[in-house]
């Protein structure tokens, strides 16, 4: 039988002011947040896990980087990037410990739209280049850009350096290390990141 219930809707300062308490209490939920505002003294509700079924960005933006680095032309097509990165993923075992992303391998699956968006994410943060591919090679087709890519990593990620700092990154990126590590999931790779410090620039 379903519980009867009305949307309500509130200006967005009244919203921020809730999250504030929200945040502040212990009330697990809104509901419970206004019903301890009107002075009901309810308990919590339990805390129900968000469920997080993908694998963090940073450990596929290493593999990505980690995919050009082994190749012995230094650079990588699309095709080339989603079968390293998903060979890796399985061999480190996040298909055991995120089995929902593995589930399907279609070409618009949620693993293969992820390392999409961070083959673009490292593209637009200057790490990687993208090339036109002479051949035209139609599974390398990026979807968001309507021509056939190559990538390979810019200049300033081609130094000894960032070599040293990846075989660091590679122990980092185990589930058993990053799920531990809450951390983890906000680890990102920006610009300087993968250098040495003295090799880091001031802005």
């Amino acid at each position: 039988m379903s519980k009867e219930s009305k949307q309500i809707k509130v200006d967005k300062s009244t919203y921020d002011d809730l999250e504030k308490y929200k945040g502040s209490s212990n009330s697990a939920t809104y509901n419970d947040a206004i019903l301890n505002l009107l002075g009901k003294n309810v308990k919590p509700s339990p805390r129900r896990p968000k469920p997080t079924a993908n694998v963090p960005r940073f450990v596929i933006e290493v593999l990505i980087i980690e995919s050009i680095m082994n190749s012995s032309i230094k650079t990588c097509t699309r095709k080339d990037l989603l079968i390293d990165v998903v060979d890796r993923l399985v061999e480190l075992k996040w298909d055991k410990e995120k089995p929902v992303y593995f589930e399907t391998m279609s070409w618009r699956a949620p693993l293969k739209t992820g390392i999409d968006n961070c083959i673009w994410r490292l593209f637009k943060k200057d790490i990687l280049n993208a090339y036109s591919s002479p051949k035209g090679f139609a599974f390398s087709i990026f979807s968001k850009d309507a021509d056939t890519k190559v990538y390979s990593l810019t200049e300033r990620y081609q130094r000894d350096s960032v070599n040293k700092n990846m075989q660091l990154l590679q122990k980092l990126i185990t589930p058993k290390i990053v799920l531990k590590n809450k951390d983890a999931y906000r680890m990102r790779i920006n610009e300087g990141d993968l250098l040495d410090d003295k090799d880091r620039k001031e802005d």
